[in-house]
């Protein structure tokens, strides 16, 4: 699993401000109960324990991009927490998202495992 070195340097797209849970008025744009399109909508305390879940789960992601990690993955948590650990892996190194997603398999999706061995690789 060598990194390919034709890939041109990836540059990660900025962080979206990061706002708290409820700083929305009730009302307020935004503040409209968020849906889960594949697995149907789920109750705003049943989402926002999903995204606090993942949000304790992955070191420096933002509540939006808990939200959408768990949109994409139609409300799973243990995938979208992997997705995010994927990608996280993946802007850290020179390495595919499949070789970084087989590096975290194999370091039983311990992030902070798999980035030191990214790390250390020439």
């Amino acid at each position: 699993m060598a990194p390919s070195s034709s890939q041109p340097p990836k540059e990660r797209p900025p962080w979206p401000k990061r706002e708290r849970p409820n700083s929305h008025p009730i009302g307020a744009p935004g503040a409209s109960k968020a849906a889960i399109p594949s697995g149907g909508p789920l109750s705003d305390p049943e989402l926002q324990r999903r995204v606090m879940e993942v949000e304790l789960s992955v070191h420096g992601v933002t509540h939006q991009e808990c939200q959408a990690a768990l949109r994409a993955t139609g409300g799973d948590v243990v995938s979208a927490i992997r997705n995010l650990k994927v990608e996280q892996l993946f802007y850290l190194s020179s390495w595919s998202r499949a070789d970084c997603r087989r590096i975290l398999e194999r370091y039983q999706w311990d992030l902070s495992a798999a980035s030191r061995y990214v790390l250390a690789q020439p």
